[in-house]
C-alpha cells in the first residue's frame, strides 16, 4: 500500500458548452462527493485550467493506493453519466511521489494558498 498524502490521481475533460453548468453542478454537489466518499479515497478536489491546450477541467483526488479505483463502490458511480457525450480530451494522470511543502490559507485564514492560492 502506498502512503497516504503520495498518491494523486487526476480525471480532466472538456464539455459541450452547452450542458457545462449543468455538468459543473452534478460534478460538484453529486459525483465528487460520492466518489470521495468511497473506500480508499482520502480527499478530492476540482480544478480549472484556463489558456492551455489541456482539458479544463480536473478533478484531482488523493488515494490511499492505486487498488482505490478497483472497489465496487467506486465501480457503481464511475463516468460521467448523463454527460457522457458531452465529454472529449479525457484525460487520466496519476502522480506520485509528491511531498507537501507548505500549505498556507487552511481553516478559513484567507491566507496566500490553501483555497486560493497558486
Amino acid at each position: 500500500m502506498t502512503e497516504v498524502g503520495n498518491l494523486f490521481f487526476a480525471v480532466g475533460v472538456n464539455v459541450d458548452p452547452a450542458v457545462e453548468a449543468a455538468f459543473n453542478d452534478w460534478y460538484d454537489t453529486d459525483h465528487l462527493p460520492a466518489v470521495v466518499a468511497c473506500p480508499g479515497f482520502v480527499s478530492g478536489r476540482r480544478f480549472e485550467l484556463r489558456g492551455r491546450e489541456l482539458p479544463r477541467y480536473w478533478a484531482v483526488y488523493e488515494v490511499e493506493s492505486r487498488d482505490t479505483l478497483h472497489t465496487p463502490e467506486l465501480a457503481a458511480i464511475s463516468g460521467f453519466g448523463r454527460f457522457e457525450e458531452a465529454i472529449s480530451e479525457h484525460r487520466i494522470v496519476w502522480l506520485t511521489s509528491l511531498t507537501p511543502l507548505l500549505l498556507h490559507g487552511e481553516g478559513g485564514g484567507g491566507g496566500a494558498g490553501g483555497d486560493g492560492g497558486a
